[in-house]
């Protein structure tokens, strides 16, 4: 995208997030409670964006309502909180400190300031490095262990996991997962990925390693992107990131891999993605290049040198 469209497509967001929030407060209040089902806010909020232009490529996951996408959206950024069985409700205003600019960010603002929110790519707001009361640092805002403390974890599996048409996989240098194609070539040594098939429809995901004839590991379900990464890092893998310039502010970051949901819940608060389902490419303002950069490299990365 060229600077413009970048811009054009924040201050949409901005919009529809701040638009968004003062809807849910005021059907709340009308119903006097601390909450909305998307069921009251569907045809409303979907008039509201399809009044926008270009953010079809935005919102590009096939299986969801665009009014679904933007309320996952909103609450991967925090500005609204999922509360299960489709109610979602406001959250209120919490100061956020970047690690290495040290940036003071304002999640979930109520109040439009329209040369502030310019300032800052992502939904929230980059406000004075005044004191405040209480300021969380980016780590703690949303949490999540080193990538060494994952992979004792798995090491350290004491667990016992039943498998089902299982097939097995190792992690490889290249960043990818090689099948192990006969149980004959399995080894002793070293830790799997599996996925397990107990039904027809469903599929079980394990780290785990061999102890004779039983399998010890960990299941992955609900952190399948960290877990597989920690695997192949492990393994000698490196992802990587490209940088290019967009304008004189913006720089353009693509990288080899989707983001863990940690790291991208924590850039999205100073960053604007390319799109929502499968994303590898991000906006940011020059001065949270070294915010973005930090987190890449807790996750292994190094800048992708075009010349080898």
């Amino acid at each position: 995208m060229i600077e413009e469209q970048i811009l054009s497509l924040s201050r949409t967001l901005k919009d529809l997030s701040m638009f968004t929030k003062n809807i849910i407060i005021y059907k709340s209040s009308i119903r006097k409670k601390d909450r909305v089902h998307i069921s009251s806010i569907r045809t409303i909020l979907e008039r509201r964006i399809q009044s926008e232009k270009n953010i079809e490529r935005f919102f590009n996951h096939q299986d969801k309502s665009i009014v679904k996408q933007l309320l996952d959206y909103l609450s991967s950024c925090g500005e609204v909180m999922h509360l299960g069985e489709g109610y979602y409700a406001v959250l209120p205003e919490r100061y956020v400190r970047l690690r290495v600019s040290k940036s003071l960010l304002k999640v979930g603002d109520l109040q439009d300031d329209f040369i502030e929110r310019l300032c800052n790519l992502g939904l929230s707001k980059e406000v004075n490095n005044q004191k405040m009361l209480y300021v969380i640092p980016i780590s703690d805002y949303r949490f999540d262990f080193d990538l060494e403390e994952w992979i004792k974890v798995f090491e350290k599996s004491d667990k016992v996991i039943s498998l089902c048409f299982e097939q097995y996989y190792l992690p490889t240098m290249q960043g990818r997962f090689k099948r192990v194609e006969s149980s004959g070539q399995l080894k002793k040594e070293g830790l799997y990925y599996i996925i397990s098939r107990p039904f027809e429809n469903k599929k079980e995901h394990f780290i785990a390693k061999r102890d004779n004839d039983v399998w010890i590991g960990e299941m992955i379900n609900d952190n399948l992107l960290k877990s597989k990464m920690t695997l192949l890092i492990t393994a000698g893998y490196r992802p990587s990131y490209k940088l290019k310039l967009i304008g004189e502010a913006i720089i353009e970051i693509t990288l080899s891999n989707i983001l863990p949901t940690v790291e991208r819940e924590q850039i999205y608060l100073f960053s604007l993605p390319y799109q929502l389902n499968g994303n590898r490419v991000y906006y940011v303002r020059k001065q949270h290049l070294s915010d973005f950069i930090y987190i890449l490299e807790k996750l292994k990365f190094k800048e992708r040198d075009e010349r080898s």
